[in-house]
């Protein structure tokens, strides 16, 4: 994979939101509150789907007359150094690299940190990505997993077009969810969705 990935095609999101209830007789559902619930779950995986993009984009708008080091803007943060478009990710994520970098989040406009901390004693890739709202995502990926992400989200850069929909079901177990993904008009897994189901990525800070 280049060093330099990097694309300057314009990404159109299609975002569809469906739900359906089922009402029981035994067990009343607090509808509201899932519903909540339900927003949050999607909410999230559209906002890291779409942090990716953004990050990938934001690399071609940088200011050419701005001071380089190693041909990389990057700033000092706790004596590691602190790439300032995270234009590399997925080149040190593919090899589990320590790395660490910034970007402003498409939604809230808010400076977040991702930071590949390196491979566990169990041959896992530890990661910590910040989120919106005081929001944390923490990671401990398997190689597949890992190999699976970066080449998801080289596809995502890649593409013509990408799409996100969510299907929402109640039952008296709870609200169960279903995101799908598209590429270029082709449903694909999202190894992110399957990261977080598993248990190698879980997010905190959200009460």
């Amino acid at each position: 994979m280049a060093g330099d990935f990097r694309t300057n095609r314009i990404l159109n999101h299609s975002n569809s939101f469906q739900r359906t209830y089922h009402p029981t007789e035994k067990s009343p559902l607090n509808l509201p509150l899932i519903m909540i619930g339900v927003a949050v779950v999607f909410v999230t995986f559209l906002s890291i789907f779409l942090f990716t993009l953004q990050n990938e984009n934001f690399a071609q708008q940088e200011d050419n007359s701005k001071p380089l080091v190693g041909g990389q803007l990057e700033r000092t943060s706790g004596g590691l150094i602190v790439d300032e478009n995270c234009d590399v990710f997925l080149d040190k994520l593919d090899s589990c690299t320590r790395y660490k970098c910034q970007l402003t989040h498409p939604f809230t406009r808010e400076t977040l940190l991702r930071e590949i901390l390196g491979m566990t004693r169990d041959g896992k890739c530890s990661y910590a990505e910040e989120m919106p709202n005081n929001g944390k995502m923490e990671c401990k990926y398997t190689e597949s997993i890992r190999k699976a992400m970066v080449q998801f989200y080289e596809d995502l850069s890649n593409a013509e077009s990408t799409g996100a929909s969510t299907h929402a079901s109640l039952s008296p177990q709870g609200a169960e969810v279903e995101t799908k993904y598209t590429i270029d008009g082709k449903e694909v897994e999202n190894p992110l969705q399957e990261a977080l189901d598993n248990g190698q990525c879980v997010i905190s800070g959200y009460g």
